[in-house]
This record gives C-alpha cells, structure tokens and sequence, in this order.
C-alpha cells in the first residue's frame, strides 16, 4: 500500500478547484464501527449525487488510526473516522451546512431510498440510518490558503495520510508555510 505523507496546514484534502471544506472527526460509541459504515456506504450515493450536480467538489472518508496521538487527546475522544467535504465557494458550503436540517435529511434519505430501489428495501434503509452510532462529531470549516499537488496521482482507497495541524502563534505564519516551508523540503 502506498504511503502519503502531507503537512497539511487545515487538516484537510483539497482538490485544485476546492477552496472550502468541512472537515468532521467522527468518534463512535462502543461496538457500532460495522454500523456507521452501512450509514456512510448509503450516504454515499447522495455525496456522489452533490458532486455530479456540482453542488461539491470531492468527498472522501478516512480511517484514523488512534496511534502517535500524544497525551492532550483522552482516549474516549480520539477520532475513528475522518470525513472530509470539498467545495467551490463559501455560499455551496453554507448550503451544504443548511441542507443537514430535518427537512433537508428527509429530501437525502427520499434520495437514498430512490438509488437503492430494488436493491435494499426502504424499511432495511430506515433501519440502517435510525442506529446510534456517534458518540462525538466535531466538524471544522476550512478556507484553502495553499496547496501542494498530487504526484504519482490521485488518492485512492487504501493510501495513508498524515494530518498535522498548526496553531499560528505569529502573524507571518501563513507566509512561512506557503513560502519557506516547501523550499526546504523541496530544495
């Protein structure tokens, strides 16, 4: 498997044309890992719907691994999964934001329920997405500031990434990581 290493300022991937994101560390409770992942794989097709519409630019969900956590993070409170929601402008991320309402749940859940028509049953659908999975979500909403390309490629299912995120303690910091950050490790 193929290792990906990012300083990623935002704790966030972006695509070239991605200058929003939201960002949500999801902590489970106790058991429910195989749950939230039938949650999410029937997300799914209403996140691959926004893109096709344009309404986002990407959407990835990340496994994180509770290692190399230091000892500010209670354990209870280290993330399982890290999903990641890219956008084009601020208004499509409001938008976005305002669409997780209880009217706008049911418009994705009638979506879901259309896509999976003859394949799931409505009943096993509601069943699925009525489960108590989460025990923690803290989302963050991100601005691109900069960015370094993909080599070698895109991302794909099964590569690693390692956030790092930053606390700027001086004004100039988001000049030392645009400019002399990737001159020293770029050459």
């Amino acid at each position: 498997m193929k290792n990906i290493f990012f300083l990623i300022t935002c704790a966030v991937t972006m695509s070239v044309s991605a200058q929003y994101a939201s960002s949500s560390f999801v902590t489970l409770n106790e058991g429910m890992d195989q749950a939230y992942l039938d949650i999410e794989m029937l997300w799914k097709v209403y996140h691959e719907d926004a893109i096709q519409s344009g309404r986002k630019t990407g959407w990835s969900i990340w496994k994180v691994s509770p290692e190399n956590y230091d000892d500010k993070v209670e354990a209870s409170r280290i993330p399982h999964y890290l999903i990641v929601e890219t956008f084009a402008t601020k208004e499509a991320l409001d938008q976005e934001m305002a669409s997780y309402d209880e009217e706008g749940l049911a418009k994705i859940t009638k979506l879901i329920k259309q896509k999976f028509k003859g394949k799931i049953s409505a009943r096993k659908i509601d069943q699925i997405l009525s489960k108590d999975v989460n025990k923690e979500r803290r989302t963050y909403i991100h601005q691109g500031i900069a960015e370094t390309p993909f080599t070698g490629g895109g991302l794909k299912p099964g590569d690693k990434m390692m956030l790092a995120p930053m606390e700027q303690l001086q004004e100039d910091y988001e000049q030392y990581e645009t400019e002399f950050l990737p001159k020293s490790f770029c050459g």
